[in-house]
């Protein structure tokens, strides 16, 4: 019998896997949380029977599936607690930590998420701490094995790893009245899982992407004193984020319950880690860390209490970044600018720059109107996502500064007096809206096209019909 080479086995199975492979989406925002990975188009159904054909066909299909394929830990159930997604977890955990594991070699992208708050381990009490024990525990066993389950996980790509979004409550009767809550946080816990996280990631020698959703920017100060900068410079895409919205500017919502003639929130009750480690004192940290990064293709920073992106010191490498988005952030004109440009010494015609989402973004130096000029000089941009882009109240630019009447929940592309601003962003859409082929052809899920009159939608359709 002839014996065929491993690498035809191969060739015949990514016939069969998705063709876009490991490619990253447009980043779609979820409360400022991005999933970076595409499923793809896999055919699993063929794919399945390959891996009962022969060893080497099944070797070979299975690192086509698992490419594409995002491992969750821990699993959830859909419909309340399980017993036996508590036993999946069990044997996944088992799995992770046993280095003998034949699909180990075959795992690219891990995800640690405790979003739910059922098995979020690390509040005690509040509204985010009503949970089932033994759930709990369950959940609380997992970042104690993460090391281990990453040092075992050497093939690993991606890692994400996220916790609950945690927000200050009021029961109805407005800040002064003392009725506020915020959730107290097992700090401990806190405190070696983020230990544990840094000693993991730093033995994955083929990590690329990192997604980490963590409770405050301490724990990015953490990371950046114990990750070696190897780890970091091997990046392409990174995503960092806050969660714990707890306290004074951690969310617009607490404007609803502020006095009628401001929009003071100085009342809103902070969380027991946010007393000790306030967002704002540490967010050097956080940008610390994108400063290592020295080869990001793709980032994302995403604060609940206005990040300082002045604090970022950084340059992109060669051609520049491809995907940015920023989310509760106050940067100049020209520190954004540079952010969205190519390396030091490139001309600007070689920015590869495709994507941009700004939400909640103000502006202490400079005008919009000249961050659009630039993008409208970007050749790749395809796709822009602004939503209420501002100035801040003290910065050099505050005179321009538009306040929306209802701050928690009013929502424009622009809040700015400045009209050169709209009129810079209203050109901008409709140059990417002519690259994409059409209005009909450009995203208007969220508030893409929101700046554009509707008569010119109108237009757009007449002169369709026309030419038909």
């Amino acid at each position: 019998m002839i014996e065929i080479p491993p690498e035809v086995y191969a060739e015949i199975v990514s016939h069969f896997g998705s063709s876009d492979g490991r490619q990253s989406t447009a980043f779609a925002n979820c409360q400022y949380r991005l999933g970076h990975l595409s499923r793809g188009t896999n055919d699993i159904a063929s794919l399945k029977n390959l891996r009962l054909t022969s060893k080497l066909f099944s070797q070979a299909a299975t690192e086509v599936l698992f490419k594409s394929s995002i491992i969750r830990w821990p699993c959830e159930s859909t419909y309340g607690s399980s017993s036996r997604f508590s036993d999946l977890n069990k044997a996944m955990s088992s799995a992770f930590t046993t280095p003998t594991y034949g699909l180990l070699p075959f795992i690219k992208n891990l995800e640690v998420c405790f979003i739910n708050r059922k098995n979020d381990p690390f509040t005690i009490s509040g509204l985010a701490g009503s949970k089932e024990v033994e759930k709990c525990q369950e959940s609380r066993e997992i970042p104690e094995k993460i090391p281990v389950a990453l040092n075992n996980l050497l093939k690993l790509e991606y890692f994400s790893f996220g916790v609950g979004w945690w927000e200050s409550e009021y029961s109805g009767e407005g800040l002064g009245s003392g009725s506020g809550s915020a959730p107290e946080i097992d700090l401990q816990l806190l405190s070696s899982t983020i230990h544990n996280i840094a000693i993991g990631i730093s033995t994955l020698p083929l990590l690329t992407c990192l997604n980490l959703d963590l409770p405050c920017t301490h724990d990015f100060v953490e990371l950046f004193n114990l990750v070696p900068v190897a780890v970091f410079s091997g990046l392409r895409q990174l995503h960092v984020a806050i969660t714990d919205a707890t306290g004074p500017g951690g969310s617009k919502s607490y404007h609803y319950w502020a006095d009628e003639e401001g929009d003071d929130d100085e009342c809103v009750p902070s969380s027991n880690l946010q007393q000790q480690y306030p967002n704002a004192k540490h967010a050097h940290g956080l940008f610390n860390i994108v400063e290592k990064c020295g080869n990001l293709q793709h980032l994302s920073i995403a604060g609940t209490q206005i990040l300082d992106g002045n604090l970022l010191h950084w340059t992109p490498a060669l051609l520049g970044l491809q995907y940015v988005q920023l989310a509760r952030v106050k940067i100049s004109a020209e520190n954004l600018i540079k952010l969205l440009s190519p390396g030091m010494g490139m001309i600007l015609q070689s920015s590869t720059l495709s994507t941009v989402s700004l939400y909640d973004v103000d502006l202490t130096a400079g005008t919009w109107a000249s961050v659009f000029r630039h993008l409208s000089l970007c050749p790749q941009l395809s796709y822009l996502n602004p939503e209420n882009l501002s100035y801040t109240r003290d910065g050099e630019s505050s005179d321009l500064k538009e306040f929306p009447g209802r701050a928690w929940e009013d929502c424009a592309n622009l809040w700015s007096r400045n009209e050169e601003d709209e009129e810079e962003l209203m050109r901008l859409v409709k140059v990417l809206v002519e690259r994409a082929g059409g209005r009909a052809k450009y995203p208007s899920d969220r508030m893409e096209q929101f700046m554009l009159p509707e008569e010119e939608e109108e237009e757009d359709d007449d002169s369709d019909s026309d030419s038909n």
